[in-house]
Protein backbone atom coordinates (compact mmCIF):
# COMPACT_ATOMS: atom_id res chain seq x y z
CA UNK A 1 0.00 0.00 0.00
CA UNK A 2 1.75 3.03 -1.17
CA UNK A 3 2.26 5.71 1.26
CA UNK A 4 4.48 9.28 1.34
CA UNK A 5 3.92 9.77 5.17
CA UNK A 6 6.22 7.66 6.94
CA UNK A 7 4.33 8.27 10.55
CA UNK A 8 0.97 7.29 7.99
CA UNK A 9 2.74 4.11 6.66
CA UNK A 10 3.88 3.08 10.50
CA UNK A 11 0.39 2.97 11.61
CA UNK A 12 -1.12 1.69 9.03
CA UNK A 13 1.10 -1.14 9.54
CA UNK A 14 0.38 -1.70 13.37
CA UNK A 15 -3.34 -1.78 12.64
CA UNK A 16 -3.05 -4.08 9.89
CA UNK A 17 -0.57 -6.41 12.51
CA UNK A 18 -2.83 -6.18 15.12
CA UNK A 19 -6.19 -7.54 13.46
CA UNK A 20 -3.38 -10.31 11.98
CA UNK A 21 -2.96 -11.22 15.73
CA UNK A 22 -6.61 -11.13 16.90
CA UNK A 23 -7.51 -13.39 14.17
CA UNK A 24 -4.86 -15.26 12.17
CA UNK A 25 -6.97 -14.85 8.84
CA UNK A 26 -6.40 -11.18 8.43
CA UNK A 27 -2.51 -12.28 8.23
CA UNK A 28 -2.93 -14.35 5.03
CA UNK A 29 -2.36 -11.68 3.06
CA UNK A 30 -2.68 -13.57 -0.36
CA UNK A 31 -6.30 -14.10 0.59
CA UNK A 32 -6.65 -10.87 2.54
CA UNK A 33 -5.16 -8.41 -0.04
CA UNK A 34 -7.83 -5.37 0.69
CA UNK A 35 -6.92 -5.40 4.60
CA UNK A 36 -4.72 -1.93 4.03
CA UNK A 37 -7.83 -0.23 2.39
CA UNK A 38 -10.02 -1.20 4.88
CA UNK A 39 -8.00 0.11 7.30
CA UNK A 40 -6.49 3.05 5.95
CA UNK A 41 -9.73 5.10 6.60
CA UNK A 42 -9.58 4.26 10.24
CA UNK A 43 -5.57 5.21 10.39
CA UNK A 44 -6.79 8.87 9.29
CA UNK A 45 -9.89 9.70 11.03
CA UNK A 46 -8.35 8.39 14.64
CA UNK A 47 -4.47 9.60 13.82
CA UNK A 48 -2.49 8.62 16.89
CA UNK A 49 -5.84 6.80 18.89
CA UNK A 50 -4.30 3.07 17.37
CA UNK A 51 -6.69 1.86 19.77
CA UNK A 52 -9.75 3.29 18.93
CA UNK A 53 -9.02 2.11 15.39
CA UNK A 54 -8.46 -1.43 16.37
CA UNK A 55 -11.64 -1.25 18.38
CA UNK A 56 -13.83 0.04 15.91
CA UNK A 57 -12.54 -2.51 13.00
CA UNK A 58 -12.58 -5.36 15.03
CA UNK A 59 -16.57 -3.70 15.77
CA UNK A 60 -17.44 -3.66 12.31
CA UNK A 61 -15.38 -6.77 11.63
CA UNK A 62 -17.61 -8.38 14.23
CA UNK A 63 -20.63 -6.47 13.35
CA UNK A 64 -21.24 -6.69 9.72
CA UNK A 65 -18.09 -9.07 8.59
CA UNK A 66 -18.90 -12.01 10.45
CA UNK A 67 -20.43 -13.13 7.03
CA UNK A 68 -17.97 -11.65 4.88
CA UNK A 69 -15.59 -14.39 5.86
CA UNK A 70 -17.83 -17.53 6.17
CA UNK A 71 -16.59 -18.81 2.52
CA UNK A 72 -13.27 -18.25 3.21
CA UNK A 73 -10.44 -18.16 1.49
CA UNK A 74 -13.34 -18.12 -1.09
CA UNK A 75 -15.18 -14.51 -2.34
CA UNK A 76 -18.14 -14.29 -0.24
CA UNK A 77 -20.98 -15.44 -2.96
CA UNK A 78 -23.43 -14.63 -0.09
CA UNK A 79 -23.27 -11.20 -0.84
CA UNK A 80 -23.01 -11.35 -4.46
CA UNK A 81 -26.32 -13.14 -4.47
CA UNK A 82 -27.97 -10.90 -1.93
CA UNK A 83 -26.70 -7.60 -3.59
CA UNK A 84 -28.29 -9.22 -6.54
CA UNK A 85 -31.68 -9.83 -5.27
CA UNK A 86 -31.69 -6.44 -3.76
CA UNK A 87 -30.87 -4.68 -6.96
CA UNK A 88 -33.42 -6.77 -8.58
CA UNK A 89 -35.74 -5.66 -6.03
CA UNK A 90 -35.22 -1.93 -6.16
CA UNK A 91 -33.80 -1.28 -9.95
CA UNK A 92 -34.74 -4.34 -12.35
CA UNK A 93 -33.17 -1.87 -15.39
CA UNK A 94 -29.58 -1.45 -13.37
CA UNK A 95 -29.01 -5.13 -12.88
CA UNK A 96 -30.41 -5.85 -15.99
CA UNK A 97 -27.90 -3.34 -17.79
CA UNK A 98 -24.84 -4.45 -15.58
CA UNK A 99 -26.04 -8.41 -16.30
CA UNK A 100 -25.97 -7.00 -19.97
CA UNK A 101 -22.41 -5.85 -19.93
CA UNK A 102 -21.07 -9.23 -17.44
CA UNK A 103 -20.85 -7.63 -14.92
CA UNK A 104 -21.75 -9.22 -11.31
CA UNK A 105 -23.27 -6.26 -8.90
CA UNK A 106 -22.09 -8.35 -6.03
CA UNK A 107 -18.93 -7.76 -7.17
CA UNK A 108 -19.35 -4.21 -7.40
CA UNK A 109 -20.97 -4.07 -3.81
CA UNK A 110 -18.23 -6.80 -2.38
CA UNK A 111 -15.67 -4.27 -3.26
CA UNK A 112 -17.14 -1.24 -1.61
CA UNK A 113 -17.79 -3.12 1.24
CA UNK A 114 -14.56 -4.47 2.04
CA UNK A 115 -13.15 -0.96 1.96
CA UNK A 116 -15.60 0.46 4.08
CA UNK A 117 -17.08 2.41 1.00
CA UNK A 118 -13.68 4.78 1.32
CA UNK A 119 -12.65 4.29 -2.02
CA UNK A 120 -15.87 5.55 -3.96
CA UNK A 121 -16.81 7.85 -1.58
CA UNK A 122 -15.03 11.48 -0.52
CA UNK A 123 -13.39 12.00 3.05
CA UNK A 124 -17.01 13.72 4.09
CA UNK A 125 -19.32 11.70 2.79
CA UNK A 126 -17.65 8.73 3.87
CA UNK A 127 -17.62 10.43 7.69
CA UNK A 128 -21.57 11.18 7.42
CA UNK A 129 -21.94 7.78 6.09
CA UNK A 130 -19.97 6.14 8.64
CA UNK A 131 -21.63 7.99 11.29
CA UNK A 132 -25.06 6.98 9.95
CA UNK A 133 -23.92 3.20 9.84
CA UNK A 134 -22.18 3.45 13.46
CA UNK A 135 -25.13 5.11 15.16
CA UNK A 136 -27.51 2.10 13.58
CA UNK A 137 -25.34 -0.83 14.54
CA UNK A 138 -29.12 -2.82 15.01
CA UNK A 139 -29.81 -1.94 11.51
CA UNK A 140 -28.06 -4.70 10.59
CA UNK A 141 -29.36 -4.66 6.66
CA UNK A 142 -28.20 -1.40 6.31
CA UNK A 143 -24.38 -2.24 5.86
CA UNK A 144 -25.37 -4.02 2.73
CA UNK A 145 -28.04 -1.77 1.24
CA UNK A 146 -25.02 0.72 1.16
CA UNK A 147 -23.77 -0.56 -2.38
CA UNK A 148 -27.14 -1.11 -3.34
CA UNK A 149 -27.91 2.36 -2.83
CA UNK A 150 -24.29 3.79 -4.31
CA UNK A 151 -24.96 1.79 -7.25
CA UNK A 152 -28.70 3.22 -7.36
CA UNK A 153 -27.41 6.96 -7.06
CA UNK A 154 -24.46 5.97 -9.50
CA UNK A 155 -27.24 4.70 -12.07
CA UNK A 156 -27.75 7.45 -14.91
CA UNK A 157 -23.51 6.82 -15.29
CA UNK A 158 -23.90 3.26 -15.19
CA UNK A 159 -26.78 2.92 -17.73
CA UNK A 160 -24.26 4.83 -20.44
CA UNK A 161 -21.57 2.55 -19.32
CA UNK A 162 -20.97 0.07 -22.74
CA UNK A 163 -17.82 -2.03 -21.14
CA UNK A 164 -17.27 -4.01 -17.63
CA UNK A 165 -14.25 -2.16 -17.68
CA UNK A 166 -15.59 0.82 -17.36
CA UNK A 167 -18.02 0.17 -14.36
CA UNK A 168 -14.95 -1.94 -12.62
CA UNK A 169 -13.28 1.94 -12.99
CA UNK A 170 -16.10 3.89 -11.42
CA UNK A 171 -16.10 2.02 -8.19
CA UNK A 172 -11.92 2.71 -7.84
CA UNK A 173 -13.16 5.91 -8.09
CA UNK A 174 -14.09 8.53 -5.08
CA UNK A 175 -17.60 10.40 -6.70
CA UNK A 176 -19.60 13.64 -4.78
CA UNK A 177 -22.80 12.12 -4.21
CA UNK A 178 -25.82 13.32 -2.28
CA UNK A 179 -24.69 11.66 0.35
CA UNK A 180 -28.09 12.79 2.44
CA UNK A 181 -30.26 11.25 -0.31
CA UNK A 182 -27.68 7.98 -0.47
CA UNK A 183 -28.89 7.35 3.55
CA UNK A 184 -32.01 8.03 2.63
CA UNK A 185 -32.55 5.72 -0.13
CA UNK A 186 -30.94 3.25 2.40
CA UNK A 187 -33.77 4.26 4.81
CA UNK A 188 -36.21 3.90 2.11
CA UNK A 189 -34.68 0.15 1.05
CA UNK A 190 -34.83 -0.81 4.80
CA UNK A 191 -38.36 -0.33 5.33
CA UNK A 192 -38.83 -1.92 1.77
CA UNK A 193 -36.62 -4.75 2.18
CA UNK A 194 -36.46 -8.29 4.53
CA UNK A 195 -32.98 -9.53 4.09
Amino acid sequence: YPLQDEVLFSRLQRLCSSLAHWDSMFAETDVITYLPQLCFPFVVLYGGDEIASLETLISILMHWGFGWYSTYPAEPTHIYNATSSLLEKHDKRLLYHLHVLEVNPGELAWHMMRTCFSEVLNALDWLKLMDYLLTRFTADEAFILTPVALLRALRATLLTMDTAKSVAQLVHQQHFFDIDHVIEEIEDMIQLSSI
